[in-house]
């Protein structure tokens, strides 16, 4: 049931005309393809390779104490 200031909207509403009102919609729906996605599938296989693509990616970079102790600068 629509009362009050609801309703004096929706009569608003109404008596747009029509190129507005479907511009509208349009703008509405071009948006929603563009920017609303649903929500991305997980599984525990998923996860599993992001935690070993993860582990791999850090493995190639030294832990931050050897990389100060390696440094040309950190005597500086």
């Amino acid at each position: 049931m629509i009362t009050g200031d609801n309703e004096a909207a929706a009569r608003a509403l109404a008596e747009l005309p029509a190129w507005m009102t479907d511009e509208a919609r349009a703008r509405v729906d071009r948006f929603r393809r563009k920017k609303l996605h649903s929500p991305l599938t997980w599984s525990d296989p998923k996860w599993a390779d992001t935690c070993a693509a993860l582990a791999s990616l850090a493995a190639e970079f030294p832990d931050e104490g050897e990389a100060l102790a390696t440094s040309p600068v950190a005597d500086f």
